[in-house]
């Protein structure tokens, strides 16, 4: 099965069983401090810890991309910007390039 098939057959399940599935872009979700917002390669040295290198934000990796995930989603300003809900009132992911993530990101951040 390929990513795509999972991820249908994913949401089949969960709409039979009234389970709402919600995806955000995953760009940047490992490299983004959830502190200050600092989106750097060098913050993530390593796979398991996050250090970041403009606040000396340190977290464990995984929870920090998690923290990332989840602000995606349930801060308005973000949602607004990436997603769209639909009919199943789900959020779905706007058609956006890498770069123009990263963007919204920078900013979003520099304004919070």
């Amino acid at each position: 099965m390929n990513l795509s098939s999972i991820k249908n057959r994913i949401i089949n399940i969960a709409h039979r069983y009234q389970i709402n599935i919600s995806f955000v872009h995953p760009e940047y979700t490992s490299q983004t401090c959830n502190s200050c917002g600092f989106i750097s390669r060098k913050n993530r040295k390593t796979q398991e810890n996050f250090k970041c290198v403009e606040c000396g934000h340190l977290e464990n990796a995984d929870f920090n991309s998690a923290c990332n995930i989840r602000d995606r989603l349930l801060l308005d300003v973000l949602r607004h910007k990436f997603l769209n809900i639909n009919s199943f009132s789900e959020y779905k992911t706007k058609d956006f390039k890498k770069e123009s993530i990263k963007f919204i990101l920078e900013d979003y951040y520099r304004v919070a």
